[in-house]
């Protein structure tokens, strides 16, 4: 998967709409490349891809919400400054250590998809912020962690 970079733009608000712009575009080359790859369990493909249809709006509404949020909204909920540059920090650390592991094929699916696990609860937090600060993205937030809850661990899938 190529490399996606979270977070840049000239202040908060250009930030948050970047984010919400690279975590549709994750989301998208993420479910793409799992045609081909074991990111995650088997038996919801059609189901995952299905819904994934119905997400394009929620995204908009998503970025709608941003574009007009108080600026003290962002700030009561962790979203500017060395906060949200610690949190941007962090997801792009897990988008870099993923672009690797997923383009390298001496690592095992599992080591992959551990990343893929981080990153993706990292991902989550920031939305989870995000969709407090401005009241809109739930549906977007729970794709995200249902599709975190399909993550392949290599574990039993009798038990998945």
């Amino acid at each position: 998967m190529d490399l996606i970079e979270f977070g840049n733009g000239d202040n908060e608000r250009d930030r948050l709409l970047h984010f919400a712009d690279q975590l549709e575009t994750f989301l998208k080359a993420l479910l793409s490349e799992s045609r081909d790859r074991r990111y995650f369990i088997d038996g919801f493909q059609e189901s995952y891809f299905a819904a994934w249809e119905e997400l394009p709006i929620h995204f908009e509404f998503l970025r709608e919400a941003i574009r007009f949020a108080e600026p003290v909204d962002f700030l009561l909920h962790g979203l500017s400054g060395n906060q949200l540059n610690f949190k941007f920090k962090v997801i792009n650390h897990f988008s870099t250590s993923f672009a690797n592991a997923s383009n390298n094929n001496n690592y095992s699916n599992t080591f992959t998809n551990s990343i893929l696990f981080k990153f993706m609860g990292s991902l989550d937090k920031l939305l989870a912020s995000i969709m407090d600060a401005v009241g809109a993205g739930g549906a977007v937030g729970e794709f995200k962690d249902f599709m975190e809850s399909l993550v392949d661990d290599g574990g039993n899938e009798q038990y998945a």
